[in-house]
């Protein structure tokens, strides 16, 4: 029984520690998307803000906002909200995408001009 006992000690040990790094890893994981999805509002941020982007503003990214009535702890909930930021970012990088096409086509008729 004292042999079954220490087995049993150090199985548990090994998928404590397993867990451990699984949930590390996912917790680096998240911060690298979250700092992705910060860096994708930062740039839409600088197109639509000053007064290059009220000129050019075209576009509109769509919110896809809906307001949290509770805050839910479950799996399956933060995966619905990490798609729909990812969605998000998706939306955003389009307007972005529209911005630098403006930008550059301003530019080369700016120096096309000169």
């Amino acid at each position: 029984m004292q042999k079954e006992l220490e087995t049993a000690e150090s199985t548990a040990i090994r998928l404590q520690n397993e867990v451990e790094t699984s949930m590390r890893s996912m917790s680096d994981k998240t911060l690298e998307l979250g700092q992705v999805l910060m860096a994708v509002e930062n740039l839409l941020q600088r197109c639509t803000s000053k007064r290059h982007g009220a000129i050019l503003k075209h576009t509109e990214t769509k919110k896809d906002d809906q307001p949290n009535q509770m805050k839910v702890v479950n799996a399956a909930a933060k995966a619905d909200e990490t798609a729909r930021k990812g969605r998000q970012a998706m939306a955003d990088l389009e307007v972005i995408s529209a911005y630098m096409v403006d930008f550059q086509s301003i530019v080369s008729g700016y120096t096309a001009h000169t």
